[in-house]
């Protein structure tokens, strides 16, 4: 597939409609096109001109600016847009991120694992990125998901599902005519509910029981990490169910500690697991999120 490098991303073409757009391997957003709009999953961690290569790529159609839920990986780059849709929920917790100068430094900290640039520039690609977002401010308009919207793309449509458990207002994304779920964070092979914003368990276990119910209506889950092992991965429906086991048999006296930017605590591995392993999965969560 085709693969190029251009305004401080690195792009894949991974589908016939669809681009992976790469932070520095932080966090990929997707650019589905349709024959008359198209859809940007996530703005990710801003660390380029996001909107110049949206904009290139689409070639004069109109598109739609999603956030899967608001952390600060998925929305940074919404400063760039006009106009972003969100979980109603998550809304205050992506405005932080442009408000206040200390959720900037917890951002720019977790990002120090994928950062490839020198250390005055943090992820960025350039420095004038890292001045752009610095002096970022809320000047864009927001919009709310409502749990089974759907966005018109002409030969497609995208359905929009309300799945709290990670934050909130986390959402998926149905390509209904392609039969693949863009998720965000909501199952990952090494899901969390640890960082800000994370749920109970057992909301996060409703949140993919809901998600089962949808089960029959895709064949591929398209998630915004867990690609640097094994390169691009979309995910099989079952591990949705393995995460499901996962969560239901969480075992703090197997748990293993975990430090995050934004806060500490376990991590537990579905019949003791290893990161490594390539089916291997996992749920950080903090004690105050068991019932």
């Amino acid at each position: 597939m085709e693969t190029f490098k251009k305004y401080g991303y690195e792009v894949r073409k991974i589908y016939d409609n669809t681009y992976r757009i790469m932070d520095n391997d932080a966090c990929s957003s997707y650019l589905i096109i349709g024959s008359k709009k198209c859809m940007l999953v996530d703005t990710g961690c801003a660390s380029g001109d996001l909107r110049k290569l949206v904009d290139e790529i689409c070639q004069n159609k109109e598109y739609f600016v999603i956030n899967t839920h608001g952390h600060d990986d998925h929305v940074a780059a919404n400063y760039q847009f006009d106009k972003v849709y969100i979980g109603k929920e998550d809304e205050q917790m992506m405005k932080n991120l442009f408000l206040y100068e200390k959720e900037k430094e917890i951002f720019y900290e977790e990002m120090k694992t994928y950062a490839s640039a020198t250390a005055d520039i943090h992820h960025f690609s350039t420095k004038e990125y890292f001045d752009n977002f610095a002096n970022a401010k809320i000047t864009f308009s927001i919009e709310y998901l409502k749990d089974g919207m759907l966005f018109d793309l002409g030969d497609s449509e995208i359905k929009a599902i309300h799945i709290p458990g990670h934050t909130p207002g986390g959402y998926c994304f149905l390509d209904i005519k392609y039969r693949r779920l863009y998720v965000g964070d909501a199952v990952l092979r090494h899901a969390s509910v640890l960082h800000v914003g994370g749920m109970k368990i057992s909301d996060f276990i409703n949140g993919l029981k809901k998600l089962k119910t949808y089960a029959s209506d895709f064949d591929w889950i398209i998630a915004a990490h867990g690609h640097r092992q094994h390169g691009f991965r979309p995910l099989e429906p079952f591990f949705i169910d393995k995460l499901i086991e996962c969560a239901e048999n969480i075992d703090v006296s197997k748990s293993i500690e975990r430090h995050e930017a934004d806060g500490d605590g376990y991590e537990y591995y579905l019949n003791g697991g290893r990161y490594e392993d390539y089916d291997s999965v996992s749920i950080a969560y903090k004690l105050i999120s068991l019932d």
